[in-house]
């Protein structure tokens, strides 16, 4: 790849056929083979009006183009199948892919399938939804994006909660967020407490730097929050305003570069930069492991809808970012250094038209 390189191509488009919009983005970058998971939303588009599929696309030539689109849980219009997450446990070469059933807004189901062969083909799922409830909790949605695994090994899930509906109060739905780990490579799943109730935190992210755990969580305000933990996971500190800047309130994603490469205490964020709506999409920067952003990358403006976006690590010179413009969903291979490198002017873009 060009030092200097930006490009896109198109994964899906809203409005196609039967599917009204493409929506919860999660990817996953396994040396050179890169999958996106999406819902694939029928009827008006809603969170839980209409059935959901769940799409998968793979590339196996570092996200330069992908392979045909895949149906991986089909609805048969009645099943409303939301938020797919995939994590990668290196060391045993499994990829994991947790996702939910939607019933009505008031209640979900919660399930993972994983594969041995990147996706190629899937166990039959496993069901989580009893575990996740002990909290008296009859709403519990993975994600959204995507897990990590540590540098020790551990496997972490971000999971966002709520106790009561959209029929209650905001102040009084019970958001809150826990964390689910393995220690295992994924034979067993244990559930930390419950965090972030005091600012309603609900779709999360996580990354790790050089020295911990970043928590970050979407608010009902424009401003983000965020936790740090520094024993993998198990505790973490109180959920503070995020040294972000404010932007409408949208799910984003984080990743910290120096656990998969290189560029020491890097961290990366992606969101839609507008405060008023979701569009124009960008990436902030942060070269102290998150602790200020001071720079930022601006993709091409347009309209974000829905806003939702997925970072991943190629490779030590490339990023990927899964988002949506102007209708596409699209896929962005940019280097590191037109990231990093301060002179933006010198990036060469190939943007989708």
């Amino acid at each position: 790849m060009n030092r200097w390189e930006y490009t896109e191509c198109e994964l899906w488009r809203h409005s196609k056929g039967e599917v009204s919009i493409m929506h919860l983005f999660g990817t996953v970058a396994i040396g050179n083979t890169v999958l996106i998971f999406a819902e694939a939303r029928h009827g008006k588009g809603g969170d839980a009006n209409c059935a959901h599929d769940i799409y998968m696309k793979k590339s196996v030539d570092g996200g330069k183009s992908f392979l045909d689109n895949r149906n991986l849980l089909d609805s048969f219009g009645k099943i409303c199948y939301v938020n797919p997450v995939p994590v990668y446990d290196k060391n045993i070469d499994r990829l994991f892919l947790f996702y939910a059933i939607n019933k009505v807004n008031t209640a979900t189901e919660n399930y993972y399938i994983f594969s041995d062969n990147k996706g190629d083909s899937w166990s039959d799922p496993v069901d989580i939804t009893v575990s996740l409830q002990n909290g008296g909790m009859p709403f519990n949605l993975p994600g959204p994006g995507h897990g990590i695994q540590l540098k020790n090994g551990r496997l972490l899930i971000p999971f966002w909660h709520r106790k009561f509906g959209p029929e209650t109060e905001l102040e009084k739905r019970g958001y809150c967020l826990s964390m689910l780990y393995s220690d295992d490579h994924g034979a067993n799943w244990s559930q930390n407490g419950f965090f972030g109730e005091a600012c309603l935190a609900n779709e999360s992210r996580i990354a790790e730097t050089s020295d911990s755990l970043i928590w970050n969580a979407r608010t009902f305000s424009q401003n983000r929050f965020e936790a740090k933990s520094l024993d993998g996971g198990l505790s973490w500190s109180e959920f503070t305003v995020s040294p972000l800047p404010p932007a409408v309130p949208c799910d984003a994603s984080i990743v910290g570069l120096n656990a998969e490469n290189s560029y020491e205490n890097t961290v990366l964020f992606s969101h839609v930069s507008s405060t008023e709506e979701r569009k124009d999409m960008e990436i902030c920067i942060s070269l102290n492991g998150g602790k200020s952003y001071d720079n930022s990358f601006k993709l091409m403006t347009g309209d974000a809808i829905p806003g939702y976006s997925d970072l991943s690590v190629i490779d030590e010179t490339t990023v990927g970012l899964v988002h949506a413009r102007n209708n596409h969903v699209l896929f962005s291979r940019i280097s590191m250094e037109a990231l990093t490198g301060g002179d933006f002017d010198k990036v060469s873009r190939n943007p989708w038209p």
